[in-house]
């Protein structure tokens, strides 16, 4: 896969980053695998739909009207305020259950909207294609997405010298469907401020 350096780096430093401890779990795709793994990934979004992830956004969008409520009917909002956690516990129930365990952050990253960067105990070429998978915790928002590896640099940490993770790989997501790039967006939003 070919990626244009120049318009790459504007690209990924265009989304705004945080690090977060979130659950990752990445497949470094084989030549052979990579065009199957783009056709399937485009054949999902024409149907795709993440409940936990439209349930964030609705509550985010709703915040505002909430804000509105509590200033005129403040007991009213205390009600929409409990229903609301319910279906976050309900939410949050189903996805635990999809995933099969508990999920716990297993990943310390750099994240944004275009991408991501994470600890490595192998190197991986540039250009190489990565099918990844994150689960950011505790809202359950989980993204699926396809990403080119545009770095992989030697990190010597000086903090931890006995660190088991001596590459740095960054990635910029190739195929990300638009409803989990703007959940990303909306999650580092949120964690900005």
């Amino acid at each position: 896969m070919a990626i244009n350096k120049e318009t790459s780096d504007i690209d990924r430093r265009s989304f705004v980053r945080i690090n977060d401890d979130i659950y990752l779990d990445y497949l470094v795709l084989s030549e052979d695998l990579v065009e199957s793994a783009i056709q399937e990934f485009n054949q999902q979004s024409s149907n795709h739909f993440n409940p936990i992830n439209q349930l964030q956004a609705l509550s985010i969008n709703s915040q505002k009207l909430l804000e509105d409520v509590k200033k005129n009917t403040p007991e009213l909002a205390e009600y929409l305020i409990s229903i609301e956690e319910r279906i976050q516990l309900l939410s949050h129930a189903i996805a635990q259950d999809q995933v099969g365990a508990p999920v716990v952050p297993n990943e310390n990253v750099s994240l944004s909207a275009g991408g991501l960067s994470f600890n490595s105990q192998l190197a991986h070429e540039t250009g190489t294609l990565i099918e990844i998978s994150i689960i950011i915790t505790p809202s359950y928002l989980h993204i699926s997405a396809l990403g080119a590896v545009v770095y992989c640099r030697r990190e010597d940490d000086k903090d931890n010298p006995k660190s088991h993770f001596p590459f740095r790989i960054g990635v910029e997501f190739s195929h990300i469907h638009d409803a989990d790039r703007e959940a990303l967006a909306r999650h580092v939003d949120i964690q900005v401020k």
